[in-house]
């Protein structure tokens, strides 16, 4: 057996370091999140933009984050997507509908006549899936440098 200059000692600090590592990605993961929600959300809104039934609704593309659990256990989540409560209805600029976001990305465009839906919500979830994986990569790599890691 190969003799190591890694000792006991040495896996004792390193199992010291580790237990920091909940405290310090926890904020590193939620700044992540929040992140992807703001870029999902603004690609959300550039997309719906361009079509006509997009236009009704692109404004009330928002994002909220929520966070729950108990005992450490706890659960971010963030949704992105056209926000009912907040914009509910028409409101004084210009109409805005943001129910509207169903007749832009429907499962089948054979029910609808006259503009064609731009996808826009397709598209963002594709747009959310890559740039969630790289913030939270990110947000390992920062919180190891963190603690010397």
């Amino acid at each position: 057996m190969a003799e190591s200059d890694f000792g006991l000692d040495d896996l004792n600090k390193l199992s010291a370091d580790l237990t920091q590592v909940p405290n310090v990605l926890q904020p590193e993961v939620k700044a992540s999140l929040n992140q992807a929600a703001f870029h999902t959300r603004d690609e959300w809104r550039k997309d719906a933009a361009k079509g006509v039934l997009g236009r009704q609704y692109a404004d009330s593309i928002d994002f909220e984050e929520r966070e729950f659990g108990a005992f450490g256990q706890g659960v971010l989540e963030v949704n992105v997507g056209p926000n009912l409560a907040r914009y509910g209805g028409r409101t004084g600029k210009g109409g805005l509908v943001p129910s509207a976001g169903i007749f832009d990305d429907p499962e089948s465009s054979g029910g609808i006549k006259g503009a064609k839906p731009s996808r826009a919500r397709r598209k963002a979830e594709k747009f959310a899936e890559k740039e969630l994986v790289e913030r939270l990569e990110v947000a390992v790599d920062e919180s190891l440098k963190k603690l010397g890691l």
